[in-house]
């Protein structure tokens, strides 16, 4: 095969995420199931155009101001630390004990859910009501439904007790980043050629693209876009190694 072999890569992308007073964590997510990883460098040019009759219109000078690299992300894979990136935020442990609940007051509302102030509930005790006859539990949420066809009265203050079990997990505390900051590495490989590439990327400034629809009726493609930005550590804005040989 004569000249030089095409561009079609695959590869695990990767992410580093800045800690919110700028220091560069240490922990690396992925692979995320990357879909798209592209790049476009910008610049912009200021001509200085003729007003003269034999050259009007005609561009007899130019200067041209460097600006930032664009960048896009998407991927389809994603654990809490990535949706956060999408949700401009940040995640934390989620927590909460199990216990047992005495005389906690509500009011009744006729076939409309009431929040408990607990999720995860069980074994719900509204004294001389019967669960199924006089009211409904959302055990998840931690809800009750005060059925009109019941016992009890529309507006009547109702008693509960109830026992509510532990939650744990992950929490995503989203909307509290302007934007998100992270590393990202692209760990790849030519299809035609062989060649093993790597490309780095030491900060980019990402923010979200386009929504997230917990009710789509197909895999959800994450995707985030933003520019990178140059640190005076670094000689370059983002770095492409190909050919590459690990001895």
């Amino acid at each position: 095969m004569a000249g030089n072999p095409g561009l079609f890569f695959k590869g695990d992308v990767k992410v580093q995420r800045y800690n919110p007073d700028g220091t560069l964590s240490p922990v690396l997510y992925g692979p995320i199931g990357g879909t798209k990883l592209s790049f476009k460098p910008q610049n912009e040019s200021i001509h200085r155009l003729s007003k003269e009759r034999a050259t009007f219109g005609k561009i007899v000078g130019s200067v041209f101001k460097g600006k930032p690299t664009q960048i896009t992300l998407d991927f389809n894979e994603a654990d809490a630390k990535m949706l956060a990136l999408i949700f401009l935020g940040t995640d934390a442990a989620l927590n909460v004990t199990s216990g047992s609940v005495t005389g906690e007051s509500l009011t009744a509302v006729h076939n409309q859910w009431v929040k408990l102030v607990f999720e995860n509930v069980s074994a719900p005790v509204i004294t001389g009501k019967t669960m199924g006859t006089d009211y409904l539990l959302d055990a998840n949420l931690g809800a009750i439904k005060v059925l009109s066809t019941g016992s009890i009265a529309d507006g009547a203050s109702v008693t509960i007790n109830y026992t509510h079990g532990a939650v744990t997990g992950a929490q995503i505390l989203a909307g509290t980043q302007s934007n998100v900051a992270a590393k990202i590495w692209f760990d790849g490989e030519n299809l035609e050629s062989g060649d093993q590439v790597m490309v780095i990327v030491p900060k980019a400034l990402l923010s979200p693209k386009s929504d997230i629809d917990f009710l789509s009726d197909k895999h959800i493609d994450a995707q985030a876009d933003g520019e990178l930005q140059f640190l005076g550590s670094e000689t370059a804005e983002f770095y492409v190694r190909s050919k590459v040989i690990r001895a």
